[in-house]
């Protein structure tokens, strides 16, 4: 199959810088979800001022303002990002194999966006802004648009020649 003009350029390099500090941002989740598939604990070092639970570690999922789910979100935001540079530079070659790997990335696309939207709703019901969650669901609206597109694209057996 030709390869497929998808414009990569200054997308790949956006995609790979924003998604690198996206996942250098949320690197907490990550090592929380690295510290359970290895069977360990994992501390927040936070404790509990007041409560039943006061002097105890607060557990990762309980810390206020929807944290956890706040930094799952924009570290998956970040990977999301850095699979769909993965896949803009595979569509824009003459390689084999662009499906799976766009419907990977926007698979990706769509779960980090959700995973955002509900990380935001959980920030601004504390009474904060959600900024980061919130561009986060408006970037990953922009992204799976797009992806589906390419995907479409692709499916029709339609190139459009590299420039």
């Amino acid at each position: 199959m030709d390869a497929v003009d998808a414009g990569a350029g200054g997308m790949l390099w956006f995609s790979v810088i924003v998604g690198a500090l996206c996942m250098m941002f949320g690197r907490r989740s990550a090592s929380y979800f690295l510290a359970k598939l290895a069977g360990r604990e994992y501390h927040t070092e936070i404790n509990w001022n007041i409560g039943p639970n006061a002097g105890q570690e607060v557990a990762y999922w309980d810390l206020t303002g929807g944290m956890a789910w706040a930094e799952t979100g924009i570290f998956l935001f970040g990977v999301a990002m850095i699979l769909e540079a993965v896949a803009l530079a595979i569509v824009s070659s003459r390689v084999g194999g662009k499906r799976p790997v766009v419907v990977a990335s926007l698979g990706v696309v769509v779960i980090a966006t959700i995973i955002n939207l509900v990380a935001a709703f959980k920030v601004f019901n504390v009474g904060a802004i959600p900024t980061i969650s919130g561009l986060a669901v408006a970037f990953g609206g922009y992204m799976a648009m797009y992806q589906w597109k390419l995907l479409r694209l692709l499916n029709t057996g339609r190139s459009a020649p590299m420039t």
